[in-house]
């Protein structure tokens, strides 16, 4: 995962939209503490874009530190959601030393079973996604077994001159159910 982070007015805007930040709501009817988010973050260069969080985060805390608001701190990850934006030329998210895996870039490979993953994974996919990397503990062998290509018989289609009979008798039938059901009652 890789994102960069800005404090551009529409990135800064984000804070303010309803049901979102409802943390940052708080109970103030007059200052509400995404107000003062707004502030401090206006006073980092907005036209600065940042490629990794640590800049980021400690430019931010220290506009809020310059304006008295190191309270707000706590609440920098909420924050920082509405600033960030997924950019492949930001560095690498990491979290515990171990980069953080996008979601959205998530993917599976089915690998022959007599080729080497490993073999595989170099010649298939690090050409085309070179961050990429396998999970092993997701890693699965198996045999798939298509059963509808080895035992479907292609059956073809009823002729529609047959189907378009059998729907005249059923509601002939059917016509003549209920005549003879209100015939009955009328009588």
């Amino acid at each position: 995962m890789r994102y960069n982070y800005s404090t551009a007015e529409e990135r800064i805007q984000r804070l303010k939209e309803p049901d979102v930040l409802d943390d940052l709501r708080g109970g103030a009817e007059y200052d509400p503490p995404y107000l003062k988010w707004q502030i401090a973050l206006r006073d980092i260069d907005q036209s600065k874009l940042f490629d990794n969080e640590k800049d980021f985060h400690d430019a931010v805390e220290a506009a809020l530190t310059a304006r008295g608001l190191e309270a707000l701190m706590p609440d920098f990850d909420i924050v920082e959601q509405f600033c960030r934006q997924e950019d492949d030329t930001s560095q690498i998210v990491t979290k515990n030393g171990k980069p953080v895996p996008s979601v959205a870039k998530r993917d599976t490979e089915n690998v022959p079973l007599v080729q080497d993953i490993d073999y595989y994974f170099r010649r298939e996919v690090l050409p085309y996604a070179p961050d990429a990397w396998i999970d092993y503990k997701k890693t699965k062998v198996g045999y798939e077994i298509p059963m509808t290509r080895y035992f479907y018989e292609y059956q073809p289609p009823e002729p529609v001159e047959d189907i378009v009979e059998r729907i005249t008798d059923l509601e002939a039938d059917i016509a003549a159910s209920l005549k003879a059901l209100f015939h009955e009652e009328g009588e």
